[in-house]
């Protein structure tokens, strides 16, 4: 394939830590070129020997506000580089639809896009706004790339039926986790943010009625960030909560038991497959995952990996199911392996024959 620069556009830290490294640049390792906050550099949050253009980001970057000063501060730049790529046979990956926008005013570019999710219905979701502005950044950035990887089949006719656009599915690859020894108390866990009110209600539903048939169960939250009104109502409800870095997460997860995905009712639902699933099978964790996330549940269903549930009423039988599936670590773990591996996704992305 010749000489590869991933770029990415989130406007956010590429350090070892972030999503960005551990999904996208590690799994390439490939050379990257992109724009990062000045926040992020200060704190080092970079990734090394890569090409930084700084950029301060704003409150909100999903609307008009945000694009218009990413644009200013990038531009010029951009056709720069982007004319070397060309003149260089180097091939431009582009990693979001901000991402590959930007790259696509330039005609010459000839980029691939990857898309870990769907940006036009992320921002009104998670709090952003100018959704007719996110569909037009995103149509342009699709329309316009030589080839779209996407991270599920649902994401895949959305493309299709919005933008009349062909992809190709290819998961973001998890990180193998070791092997441990599980801890003695019952220890179902939620990993990450909690990105809404439901969220929140959903997953305390789910870890009473583990609790409720475990007496000694020990419910866990995993995050680094959990809003105060969340986190006085998870404590009241005996619900621990924990902040621990990745290194200790990758210690600390394989001892658990079962972990929780509760992100069920937005509209990015059915086409979520979170990288906290991803998580929890490369630890070989079985998975309780709420039942309005389609892409996710037919995964889980086709791999037996768990179980899909409304929270409002789950079943004996869902946790009798959960229990059976606690001691098939290994095998849970090869399914993660075979779907979510960084080789997998490093040869499909750069069309290396398997």
């Amino acid at each position: 394939m010749g000489r590869v620069i991933l770029f990415t556009a989130f406007v956010e830290g590429t350090g070892e830590n972030s999503l960005a490294n551990r999904n996208f640049i590690k799994p390439l390792a490939e050379r990257l070129f992109s724009l990062v906050d000045v926040r992020d550099i200060i704190k080092g949050d970079v990734q090394r020997n890569s090409i930084v253009l700084p950029v301060i980001r704003p409150g909100s970057y999903t609307g008009i506000p945000g694009l218009l000063l990413i644009l200013f501060q990038s531009l010029l730049p951009l056709s720069i580089f982007t004319v070397l790529m060309r003149l260089h046979g180097i091939t431009i990956i582009a990693r979001g639809t901000l991402s590959g926008f930007l790259i696509s005013i330039f005609p010459w570019s000839n980029y691939k896009l990857v898309l870990p999710g769907i940006y036009s219905l992320e921002a009104p979701v998670y709090g952003g706004n100018d959704h007719y502005i996110n569909r037009l950044i995103e149509m342009r950035a699709v329309k316009n790339a030589k080839k779209v990887f996407v991270p599920g089949n649902n994401i895949k006719r959305y493309i299709k039926d919005k933008f009349g656009v062909d992809s190709e599915v290819v998961y973001i690859p998890a990180e193998p986790y070791p092997v441990k020894k599980k801890i003695k108390k019952f220890t179902p866990v939620y990993l990450g943010t909690i990105p809404d009110e439901k969220t929140l209600h959903s997953t305390i539903m789910v870890f009473q009625r583990i609790k409720k048939r475990i007496k000694e169960s020990k419910p866990v939250v995993l995050s680094q960030f959990v809003e105060e009104d969340f986190k006085r109502e998870l404590e009241r409800t005996g619900i621990e909560i924990i902040s621990m870095n990745y290194e200790e997460l990758k210690n600390f997860l394989p001892c658990c038991h079962v972990g929780l995905v509760m992100e069920g009712e937005n509209p990015l639902s059915p086409y979520l497959i979170t990288t906290k699933f991803m998580d929890y099978i490369s630890a070989g964790l079985p998975v309780i995952v709420h039942k309005g996330m389609e892409e996710l549940c037919s995964i889980v269903n086709e791999h037996d990996l768990g179980v899909c549930v409304d929270p409002k009423h789950f079943p004996y039988t869902a946790m009798d199911k959960i229990l059976s599936l606690v001691n098939e670590g290994g095998r849970i773990r090869e399914v993660s392996w075979k779907l979510f591996s960084e080789e997998r996704f490093r040869n499909k992305i750069l069309g290396i024959p398997t």
